[in-house]
């Protein structure tokens, strides 16, 4: 019989891979690609007897202290409990850029190598270059922010146009950073200029033509959108709506573009566009404050009532019907069982207190509240019921894209792809990453839930939007936010109203199952 010897398991590593921010393929700027950072980790793990356990890719910056690193965290978590006996990372600035406050979250307790710098946590001798060398690349990074923050400011304040590329429908001076209108043909059979196009869709707009249309005629036409695809709804809105378009500085708030302000409070130029401010505010208060196209047919009291079917009873849960200019416990109206305290409220006065309290609520509202995104989900709905099941579709091939490449992972670090079967491995994961990508862009080129309505936590705007609205709008409106009111009966008959004792309002909160 011959022996054999069982040679011991190697030790595993994990390799962190990263790049600042995202680049095309021909940018000559390029950082160390992420996939030379895995190439040399391989090499080194081989070299040192290592066999890698699992690769991390995080793509973003390191310093900025608002901005959550999940890759990151993830993999530091892993090598802490011992899922893997270190860290290789192609050079410290990879690892963080916060100074010592992460390194000395792996000096002397983890192995974490930083290959480039020739230095190893667990070296005794390597500790204070790491601390050092951490704290001199946070510096530098703190240094180049401000930096970076004051020129742009300046640049901003100048009136000059900061993006790469001007947005469709403006050119930009090359030399001055001015815009002006882009009198290059659309594309397509219109036989107009983009400009043209845009101040024909703003002026289009203002007159109350909806935005499903006009992306209709668009497309029919076989105009290119900004990508060179097909034309969506936050495609349009956001090109024609821009502030950029009447010449005008821009900033993001959030998910919105809105003009730019110097210290002065006042709005810059950056040159002419197609249209005007005046013209882009026209086009956005009509197009939030269009009358609703779901009602048709002879109106009724019941129809034009503001908080038509949101009002209950105190006394006995039932629904508030409208008659006669006052609302009234079913009770009173329909009969069926005695209500005990049967709720009655003068039609106006209970309309003014819930439309106040709704205005001042959605006006003020955090974006990170859990409200505004069931109302931004709402909205939506409210706007594009028809791209419902087609936003559900995208969705399902998203999360199905996402399973196929972690599957594809998995079954290469259970061996399925080792010896000859590696060469099937970088075709395989090219197509998964090309489906994921079209899935991405499918979900983005849709109006999703996430996408807040301009008016939310803008009071003014939000105003606006509500004295241009009929009845029918506004009571869509209040069912953004607000599922259900009750209302309890006056204490005495003649009693003055007081909402705050009266009135209790249950506000909309997220669904258990929303994606």
């Amino acid at each position: 019989m011959s022996a054999t010897t069982e040679l011991p398991e190697r030790p595993c590593i994990d390799i962190l891979a990263r790049k600042s921010k995202v680049l095309t393929k021909g940018d000559r700027l390029r950082e160390v690609s992420t996939d030379e950072q895995i190439k040399q980790g391989r090499a080194w793990a081989d070299r040192n007897g290592y066999r890698v356990r699992h690769i991390w890719v995080e793509l973003g910056s390191a310093y900025n202290a608002a901005r959550e690193r999940k890759t990151f965290e993830k993999a530091l978590a892993a090598l802490m409990d011992e899922e893997a006996d270190a860290l290789w990372v192609y050079m410290l600035d990879r690892f963080s850029r916060k100074g010592a406050e992460d390194v000395l979250r792996v000096i002397g307790k983890a192995r974490v190598i930083f290959d480039y710098d020739r230095l190893d946590s667990m070296d005794e001798r390597d500790r204070g270059r790491i601390i050092d060398e951490a704290e001199r690349a946070r510096s530098y990074s703190v240094r180049l922010s401000h930096r970076l923050t004051d020129v742009k400011t300046t640049q901003r304040d100048a009136g000059e146009w900061l993006g790469n590329l001007p947005p469709w429908g403006l050119v930009v001076d090359r030399k001055t950073r001015k815009v002006s209108p882009d009198h290059t043909p659309a594309g397509g059979t219109l036989g107009m200029t983009r400009a043209q196009v845009v101040a024909k869709v703003v002026a289009d707009l203002a007159a109350h033509v909806t935005p499903m249309a006009l992306i209709r005629w668009l497309n029919d036409a076989g105009v290119p959108s900004p990508r060179g695809a097909r034309w969506h709804r936050t495609v349009l809105l956001g090109v024609v709506l821009s502030p950029a378009m009447a010449g005008l500085q821009v900033r993001m708030a959030g998910n919105k573009t809105v003009p730019y302000r110097n210290e002065r409070g006042e709005m810059v130029s950056i040159g002419t566009g197609p249209v005007t401010w005046e013209q882009i505010q026209a086009a956005t208060r009509a197009l939030h404050g269009r009358t609703s196209t779901r009602t048709s047919g002879r109106s009724t009291s019941a129809s034009v009532a503001l908080l038509r079917r949101r009002l209950r009873c105190v006394g006995c849960r039932r629904a508030m019907s409208y008659r006669g200019r006052v609302y009234a416990c079913g009770s009173l109206t329909t009969g069926g069982d005695a209500c005990p305290a049967p709720a009655r409220v003068l039609g106006t006065t209970i309309d003014g207190y819930v439309a106040g309290v709704w205005l001042h609520a959605v006006g003020s509202l955090d974006p990170d509240d859990p409200l505004a995104h069931v109302i931004a989900a709402r909205w939506a709905a409210h706007e594009r019921p028809e791209q419902t099941e087609e936003y559900e579709e995208a969705k399902t091939a998203h999360k199905a894209a996402n399973a196929a490449l972690a599957r594809l992972e998995s079954d290469r670090k259970a061996g399925y792809y080792d010896g000859p079967a590696e060469a099937l491995y970088g075709p395989a994961r090219l197509e998964a990453v090309a489906d994921l990508t079209a899935a991405l862009d499918r979900i983005d080129a849709l109006m999703t839930p996430v996408v807040r309505p301009g008016f939310l936590s803008d009071e003014e705007l939000l105003r606006e939007v509500w004295e241009s609205a009929d009845m029918a709008l506004r009571a869509d409106l209040i069912g953004l936010a607000i599922d259900r009111i009750d209302v309890s009966k006056a204490a005495y008959q003649g009693q003055h109203f007081n909402g705050a004792d009266r009135v209790t309002i249950t506000w909309a909160t997220p669904e258990e199952n929303a994606a």
